[in-house]
């Protein structure tokens, strides 16, 4: 009986895990695959544009957007400037 109900509880977990992993991909993409203009509308004027990532500043966040063929691959989000004083690179250079 022990046997029955652990098996019981192994196929419960197992089908919520599997409707967990359904949902996941169509919340997990994101703003993914959006164009400049999107990103424009969203986040406003960018600061930089180079030829395959731009930077926004919007709601005291910096957004880094980066694309392959026009659309977005990667969105990367700062709480300050990532080239200011609070950059966390700063703690890989060496103290003189």
């Amino acid at each position: 009986m022990l046997q029955v109900k652990i098996c019981s509880l192994h196929i419960f977990f197992l089908g919520l895990l599997f409707i967990a992993l359904l949902a996941l991909p169509r919340n997990a993409r994101g703003r993914i695959a959006e164009t400049m203009d999107e990103c424009k509308a969203r986040y406003g004027t960018p600061l930089s544009i180079q030829k395959d990532a731009a930077l926004f500043l919007t709601n005291g966040l910096t957004v880094s957007v980066h694309f392959i063929a026009g659309k977005v691959d990667q969105i990367i989000y700062y709480k300050r400037d990532p080239l200011g004083s609070k950059n966390p690179f700063r703690l890989l250079k060496r103290k003189q």
